[in-house]
């Protein structure tokens, strides 16, 4: 076996753990959803929130008072989705590994934009926010390795 083989070999395996690492650490971020979105504790508004109505998933796909989803963070979980599946793609096509790449940043960009898609300026960002913005720059990170070592 020649280097240059052996060099290609190598790259596929680092590829091939990048986008399962990648997409289990996306697919895990569906799991913040479950957590606060918004919080209205660090301002001087009086809401009687439950824990419920601040969940991530609450702000997205809207409950009880007639809220329905809310079109950008809906946009943002629709576009990790779609990233955390091109992710595992990127093994067989470099393309999709950057596409992937652009959705992670793109769906990043939409959660630390969460108070502002939902419309209250009174709320500030909690845990869900933040940790699914910063995963997905995490995951647009691990996937340029995977499609970009050679």
């Amino acid at each position: 076996m020649n280097s240059n083989n052996k060099k290609k070999e190598e790259g596929a395996n680092i590829r091939t753990i990048m986008s399962i690492v990648a997409a289990v650490l996306g697919a895990a971020c569906f799991l913040f959803l479950l957590t606060y979105g918004i919080s209205y504790s660090n301002t001087n508004a009086t809401y009687a929130f439950n824990a419920k109505e601040l969940s991530m998933g609450h702000l997205i796909f809207g409950g009880d008072y007639g809220r329905g989803i809310n079109p950008g963070l809906f946009s943002a979980f629709i576009i990790m989705a779609l990233a955390v599946i091109l992710a595992l793609a990127m093994n067989w096509n470099d393309m999709t590994g950057y596409l992937s790449i652009v959705l992670f940043i793109t769906s990043s960009i939409l959660w630390f934009c969460t108070v502002p898609l939902y419309g209250n300026a009174q709320a500030t960002l909690s845990t869900a926010g933040w940790c699914l913005g910063v995963f997905n720059i995490v995951d647009a990170i691990l996937v340029f390795i995977g499609v970009a070592y050679k």
